[in-house]
């Protein structure tokens, strides 16, 4: 009766740890080959897209020298479609060469960067943030452009300041109509 007891407790406790081991969130790998990935560390913590049925996780274009990215994390059970976070990010200013483009805290009218933390209510709409953009890969003929961003956005009627990092995307974008 003592080695069943003792079996029982072994197999709860077994159990216990393995509901723990589910594998952590990791950051795409910095690809430039179209895989359409995107990731970053926001305040540290892992930040990856997640869509549903009907909404890409991430959304891209380029065109006309303008680059966006949008993206959102949507919560589950789908198909609540809730948003929880979102971001993006836009350089309309000249874009037709692998380099870097800075957010230098000025009033751009052509570099604004959007994050939103719904579950917070935390808003962070404007082109005056600091970070960059660094466009590693711009292939106009196989349409993929790749990078890295970084960005500290400035807390403001209570939120806490937001600082993204290690960010780095992979995209197939969908060219203009002609």
């Amino acid at each position: 009766m003592r080695k069943i007891y003792v079996l029982f407790h072994l197999l709860a406790l077994g159990s216990l740890f393995a509901c723990q081991n589910e594998p952590a969130a990791t950051l795409p790998e910095a690809t430039q080959v179209g895989r359409n990935t995107l990731g970053c560390l926001v305040n540290g913590e892992v930040w990856l897209p997640k869509g549903s049925i009907d909404r890409s996780a991430i959304r891209a274009g380029y065109g006309d020298g303008t680059f966006f990215i949008e993206t959102d994390r949507i919560s589950e059970p789908l198909p609540s479609k809730n948003l929880r976070s979102y971001f993006s990010f836009v350089i309309e200013e000249d874009v037709y060469e692998e380099k870097t483009y800075f957010f230098e805290k000025k009033n751009y009218l052509d570099r604004k960067v959007v994050y939103v933390d719904y579950l917070q209510n935390c808003f962070y709409v404007d082109s005056t943030h600091i970070g960059k953009v660094t466009i590693t890969k711009l292939d106009t003929i196989n349409h993929i452009i790749a990078g890295r961003f970084e960005f500290t956005l400035p807390g403001k009627d209570g939120c806490e300041t937001i600082f993204i990092t290690d960010g780095r995307f992979d995209i197939t974008y969908r060219p203009p109509p002609l």
